[in-house]
């Protein structure tokens, strides 16, 4: 994290964290957030939000392992300079922090390749054509309906009271090419360039003619695919008695359109918004998803295979019989059991090739 490396004003830490600004001097004001005070101003080191973000880390991995070894610290620095003490805290803190890092990325990993192969494959699709032409089918309505749902909580938020920091899966992917633990010879490069690519994609703002017959209503609605994508696997999800909220959603994004429509109407419009949003233009979209779901899974693979080759161990001249070398970092059984899974996943190719969908597909829209 290159704001780990600084010393940072409140409002820069807030715009690390996504907080308002009134939250982290909040933070300080309890003595939750450490800074130092010259004048008015107050500066907070990047040690000192290390510190802090570890001591709110939901890992409890991290939390026990920062307290242990600042206790072991304690007891073994009574007669040591203060200098020498700060510069223990210091590495205490780096290798903390390194561990529960590790096990975050492979946790999440873990997650997100479980999520796109629920996606990308052989029972919900059927990849026809050759590249640069090839296109992805929906094996049927309720396959294509399946991967929106699937698709949402990709684009969701982890729970909070998971083993990881709650984040979005793109959200922790995006740190994790940014600071990677694995990476050699620069193995993450595909991974990274996958994953800036469909989140560029989605939050293009798109502008879609819309006739809402329920209503009498005829728009140009300008959206995101990110909220189109959300909002339609929110509806394939959930019964209408629990859409409201996007159809609050939907009122407001037909406001920004130049669209007056009052909460009963945008729950009467919710179906004319579904068939036009999920039935054609996610159907026109689906190969397009699909290449980009699976370029990040073959970037996952191929950012992995260093550390599966560093890792795994054969017993005799049995292929079959191996095990695997936990990094250094790697504590918790949690972690250790996706370590495992995630090795086991990239020791073979994806099953789903690499292939590029015509441009016929992303002209429209």
């Amino acid at each position: 994290m290159e704001a780990l490396d600084k010393v940072l004003t409140p409002e820069q830490v807030a715009e690390y964290l996504k907080l308002n600004r009134e939250t982290i001097y909040r933070y300080i004001r309890e003595g939750k957030l450490s800074a130092s005070r010259f004048g008015r101003s107050y500066r907070i080191t990047g040690r000192d939000l290390e510190l802090f973000l570890l001591a709110a880390s939901t890992s409890p991995v991290a939390r026990e392992a920062l307290f242990s070894r600042l206790q072991d610290i304690a007891e073994r620095n009574r007669a040591i300079p203060f200098e020498e003490v700060e510069r223990d805290v210091a590495e205490a803190i780096s290798i903390v922090a390194k561990s529960a890092g590790i096990e975050q990325e492979i946790i999440l990993l873990m997650a997100v390749e479980e999520l796109i192969d629920l996606m990308v494959n052989f029972e919900l699709m059927s990849l026809l054509g050759n590249d640069p032409d090839s296109n992805i089918l929906f094996k049927s309505i309720t396959h294509q309906r399946f991967f929106n749902i699937i698709l949402v909580d990709f684009l969701s938020c982890t729970d909070a009271k998971s083993p990881i920091e709650k984040t979005s899966y793109l959200g922790g992917l995006r740190g994790i090419v940014n600071k990677p633990n694995f990476n050699e010879n620069n193995s993450v490069e595909n991974l990274s360039a996958a994953i800036k690519e469909f989140k560029d994609w989605l939050e293009q703002e798109i502008q879609v003619p819309l006739w809402l017959p329920s209503i009498s209503k005829d728009a140009i609605l300008r959206i995101t695919r990110f909220q189109f994508l959300k909002m339609t696997g929110n509806l394939s999800k959930h019964n209408y008695l629990r859409a409201f909220r996007v159809a609050e959603e939907l009122r407001n994004i037909l406001l920004c359109s130049g669209i007056t429509v009052n909460s009963n109407e945008a729950l009467l419009a919710l179906a004319d918004f579904y068939e036009r949003f999920h039935n054609d233009i996610l159907n026109y979209y689906g190969s397009t998803l699909a290449e980009f779901l699976n370029n990040i899974r073959w970037g996952i693979y191929e950012y992995l295979q260093p550390e599966l080759q560093r890792s795994i161990v054969y017993e005799g001249s049995d292929p079959l019989k191996y095990s695997f070398r936990y990094p250094e970092g790697i504590k918790s059984e949690y972690a250790k059991m996706c370590y495992w899974d995630l090795m086991n996943e990239v020791k073979a190719v994806p099953y789903v090739r690499r292939f590029k969908v015509t441009k016929w597909l992303k002209t429209r829209y």
